[in-house]
This record gives structure tokens, sequence and C-alpha cells, in this order.
């Protein structure tokens, strides 16, 4: 299958922040994003709103997913999630703000992600864009108060690379300092299991801990790519950004 990594498709929450220690608030958040609306204006609607996670779903699943496959989180609820943050102590006139730097979907935080989160009463949230340098080294340094754009990812040849260095709680790419025992111990288990079906399984499990835990909030990239280069060309892996299955 075709590959890519965690290639600028997400927002990150800084886990060290206590308010998004509260899984309430990041679920809300995930819940105020309409990611049908969000794929047609972006995409045409090709992918229906699904969103590419960390590992290639070819390596998991049978049939490519779709939204509803995804979790209840990942299903556009502004209702719900406006009681998630009521429930969490926030309100229209106690918002919780956030605090966005950006620089690859500078664009999308603009005139996507915010226009919907500005429907919930709850939240306050702050796009910024800053330079490409700067997004990278934030990034990488887990230099940010709020949250940060996912802007790297490796090519990802095995499941591994799209799992243990960036989902262990002490993994060099571990950028928003995750700190879970149940998917230390997925992410590790995978690692050591020869049993291709039972490591499939913990595969599984692991997508579906990210879904449940939303440590980061995936949204709508592109779903279908066309790739056309001359057939003389051999060993190139497409861009990770550009070309997506």
């Amino acid at each position: 299958p075709s590959v890519v990594g965690t290639n600028t498709t997400g927002i990150h929450f800084q886990m060290k922040n206590q308010r998004f220690q509260d899984e309430r608030v990041r679920r809300a958040f995930s819940m105020a994003i309409d990611r049908v609306e969000w794929d047609a204006a972006r995409y045409a609607g090709e992918g229906g709103g699904y969103s590419i996670l960390p590992i290639p779903w070819p390596y998991v699943h049978d049939t490519r997913p779709t939204l509803a496959t995804q979790g209840q989180y990942y299903q556009y609820n502004p209702t719900e999630s406006s009681k998630l943050l009521q429930a969490a102590g926030y309100s229209a006139t106690n918002k919780l703000t956030i605090d966005a730097p950006v620089w690859y979907s500078r664009a999308e935080y603009r005139e996507i992600m915010k226009p919907m989160l500005d429907k919930i009463p709850e939240i306050d949230f702050k796009p910024r864009q800053v330079d490409n340098p700067t997004a990278v080294q934030m990034l990488n340094d887990r230099n940010y108060e709020d949250t940060m754009n996912v802007t790297y990812g490796p090519p990802v040849y095995a499941v591994d690379q799209a799992l243990f260095p960036f989902f262990h709680s002490k993994a060099g790419l571990n950028h928003n300092n995750i700190n879970d025992e149940i998917m230390d111990k997925l992410v590790t288990d995978q690692r050591k299991e020869q049993n291709p079906e039972r490591q499939k399984e913990l595969w599984k499990q692991a997508e579906a801990r990210m879904l449940d835990q939303v440590w980061s909030v995936y949204y709508p990239s592109a779903a279908m790519q066309r790739i056309f280069y001359h057939n003389y060309i051999a060993n190139l892996r497409p861009h990770g950004v550009a070309s997506t299955l």
C-alpha cells in the first residue's frame, strides 16, 4: 500500500497543560469540527469527512474506513461538545481560550476550523500564523502552551514507525507529551509481537485508543490522490503532504 506519516493532518494538544489533560475538553474540541463540511470545502467531499490517521489504513482494515467508523468523538455534535465543556467548567463567559500556532494548515485553521469552533460558545480559538522554521522548531522542542499543528511525519514503511516514536511516553517524536500506560503497552507489545494476526489486532487497538483519547485531533486531508510520473522512474516515494492514499 501507499503510505504516509502524520504529515500536517492534525492538531496536537499539549498534554503537559492541565487543561488538556481533561479528556472531556479534547473530545469536545473534536466534536466541534464538522468533518463532512471540511472535506466538502477543501476536497470536494471525496473522502466523506474521513480523517487520515497515523497508521495507514491498509495495514489495519480490509477496506477503506469511513468517518462513521472513527467513533463518536469524530462525529460532528456541537450540542454534546458544549455539554462536555460546561461539565469541565467552561461557559460563554468563561471560555476555553486556545492558542493555535500554525504554518502548514494556516488557511484551513483560519477559513474552516475557526468558523466551526466559533459556533461553540465555550471555545475561543485563536489561530496564530508562524513561519515554517518556527513551526518545526516549536513542534520538535515541544515548546508550545496549548496546541500545535502536526508538521512532520516519517514515510512509515512499517507501522511501528507511525506508532512507537510518536506515542510511547519516552519516545523522541512524542511531540505532545502523551503519557498513557495503555498506549505504552500497546506500542511496545506490537513491536515485539511475531504473530501477524495478533500484531494487526494490537494496531487496531492502538488506533482505537487514539480515537477515544483524542490526544491529537485529525481532520480531513486529501483522501484520494492522482499521481502521475514516467514509468522509468524507480524507487520513488510520493511526498507525504502532496500525495496520500
